[in-house]
């Protein structure tokens, strides 16, 4: 049976119309293989200028997401200075419940003292010429 379609397939070839075919048959194979070759180039191109428009993408995306990002720490460090503020308001007002002196007492104490150490020292001062003038003073005899 094989070999009969072999030999009718031989005679056809043989023919005007086996030879049309023949020719058409290349010419076709040459149109695809032309196609495929055009597809890969220009697959190739299109590779390429998805790369691109995706950094691009990606750059306005980072761009967007870096002012989110930014929003976002200002608002947080907004939330945190006004956390910081109730709770330093806060400790203050337990530490005059408690009694405890605040730095600010603490520095005005440190000021006070500060001022005391200069009067003692002024009052020391003139102590000591005094006593120098005094002892430098001839004695007064009293005879009565």
């Amino acid at each position: 049976m094989m070999q009969n379609i072999n030999e009718f397939l031989g005679g056809v070839a043989q023919t005007h119309l086996g030879k049309a075919a023949r020719r058409s048959a290349g010419t076709i194979l040459n149109a695809h293989r032309e196609a495929f070759l055009t597809t890969r180039r220009e697959a190739g191109k299109v590779f390429e200028l998805a790369i691109k428009e995706g950094q691009k993408l990606r750059m306005r995306a980072r761009g967007r997401a870096d002012g989110v990002v930014e929003n976002l720490a200002g608002a947080a460090d907004d939330q945190l200075s006004a956390f910081e503020h109730v709770l330093q308001k806060r400790v203050g007002r337990a530490i005059e419940r408690i009694g405890l002196p605040t730095a600010k007492d603490v520095n005005a104490l440190s000021r006070r003292v500060e001022a005391l150490a200069r009067k003692v020292e002024r009052r020391s001062r003139v102590t000591r010429k005094s006593a120098r003038k005094a002892a430098h003073k001839p004695a007064v005899e009293l005879t009565a």
